[in-house]
């Protein structure tokens, strides 16, 4: 009798199966059913007993070690940010951890904190991150929602001199909704 898989290690949360191959009956110990999925909540030791037509019976003890999930990180970032600015991305210290960040217009980073310098309109939407300690199992991911503005045109349309008071005169043409009616150069 064997145990087919054997899962020696598994996150937290994982789904195992354990079965048996070479014997017409099997039982499990820690209420184990073969070839049924469960989620263990501690590393154990599982021993299964498979039994043949002739009832001669034989035991396996397989081992499975559960290793924990580190903590979603807490992720955030400095927007709303102006297009052509730099967005900081940040996440909280979780100690011995790798970083990995992904978002929009194909960004990744391995590190804790990144940067994205000239930002495009592009950037803008969900960034998430995980954390990975060691070889173990990865987090479930912290995210953050990054918003770059794109600033209003304001283009210069005329300048005039005004022969009469000797100013210049400069004409801009503005977007309805603009709050400003006036501008005065001197």
């Amino acid at each position: 009798t064997c145990a087919l898989p054997i899962y020696t290690i598994v996150c937290a949360g994982t789904v195992v199966t354990l079965s048996g191959a070479g014997a017409t009956s099997y039982v499990w110990s820690g209420n184990v059913n073969d070839g049924v999925g469960f989620v263990p909540t501690s590393s154990n030791s599982y021993t299964v007993t498979g039994t043949d037509i002739n009832e001669c019976s034989a035991q396996v003890q397989i081992s499975v070690t559960v290793n924990p999930t580190p903590p979603a990180p807490s992720a955030g970032n400095n927007s709303p940010i102006c297009l052509g600015s730099t967005l900081s991305l940040t996440a909280n210290t979780i100690a011995g951890a790798v970083y990995s960040w992904n978002g929009p217009n194909g960004f990744s980073s391995s590190t804790q904190d990144a940067l994205i310098t000239n930002i495009s309109s592009a950037s803008s939407g969900t960034y998430s991150v995980t954390t990975q300690i060691g070889l173990q199992c990865k987090s479930i991911s912290g995210t953050t929602i990054a918003n770059v503005l794109t600033p209003p045109q304001v283009p210069i349309c005329a300048i005039t001199v005004d022969s009469l008071s000797k100013y210049n005169l400069i004409v801009w043409a503005k977007p309805a909704n603009a709050p400003i009616d006036t501008f005065f150069i001197y």
